[in-house]
């Protein structure tokens, strides 16, 4: 997917959706990927033609051999508390969770899907802390599964 010297062979498309507001994070994190490691990236609807059309793109991608879609739904459960109702405080807590799935894709430059790679990471949560940072760095950790030179 990378020449000797480093440069991407490839043209980049993100969808992500979300319940909430966490894809704004996500665009960041490709954003951020993208110019550090100088690739076209192309943010896109999920049920952008890319994914349609079997990776074929007519916007600009001329001289890439591979086009690399990346389909991701983020996922962030709240904690919950349970209490039994009674004079006690029995009753049980369930910690936050944040997460994503997601379908990785590479196709040549002829339309021909090369990989589809399914990829779902669920972590549980510390009490009180921001949803963004695990976001953040989980999207850092499928990158760089991809892309083993950025960090």
């Amino acid at each position: 997917m990378f020449s000797e010297n480093g440069s991407a062979q490839f043209s980049a498309y993100m969808a992500c959706t979300s319940d909430d507001l966490s894809c704004t994070t996500v665009n960041k994190v490709f954003s951020e990927w993208s110019a550090d490691r100088d690739v076209s990236l192309h943010l896109v609807d999920a049920d952008d033609a890319f994914f349609k059309a079997g990776g074929r793109a007519s916007n600009g991608d001329a001289g890439k051999p591979y086009r690399l879609g990346f389909q991701i739904h983020t996922v962030i459960v709240p904690s919950t508390f349970t209490w039994d109702g009674g004079t006690s405080s029995l009753g049980g807590s369930t910690p936050p969770k944040v997460g994503y799935k997601a379908t990785v894709y590479i196709y040549d430059v002829h339309g021909v899907l090369l990989q589809e790679i399914p990829v779902h990471q669920e972590l549980t949560a510390k009490q009180h802390e921001q949803a963004n940072g695990y976001i953040r760095s989980e999207m850092k950790l499928l990158l760089s599964s991809i892309d083993s030179r950025y960090r």
